[in-house]
């Protein structure tokens, strides 16, 4: 299930996971830039594990090319 919520997101920390599928035990495909502490996504989406809500990142900005999804742990609420 998936909501469309067009939104920035604050991250708690730098050099955040960015999984390839909305799963843990996905690939990592990069880590957020140091620095970069807020990004643009889309949309959130249960875990493909049942391992919680992931958002998607589509971000370029910053200097920062951030593609993929985040685990809803990674985000300062």
């Amino acid at each position: 299930w998936s909501i469309l919520d067009r939104r920035q997101q604050t991250l708690k920390n730098d050099a955040v996971p960015v999984f390839e599928k909305a799963s843990k035990t996905s690939a990592i495909i990069q880590s957020t830039p140091v620095g970069v502490k807020k990004l643009h996504c889309d949309y959130s989406i249960d875990g493909l594990d049942e391992g919680g809500t992931f958002w998607h990142v589509t971000h370029w900005e910053d200097d920062a090319n951030v593609f993929g999804f985040i685990h809803e742990d990674a985000i300062d609420n």
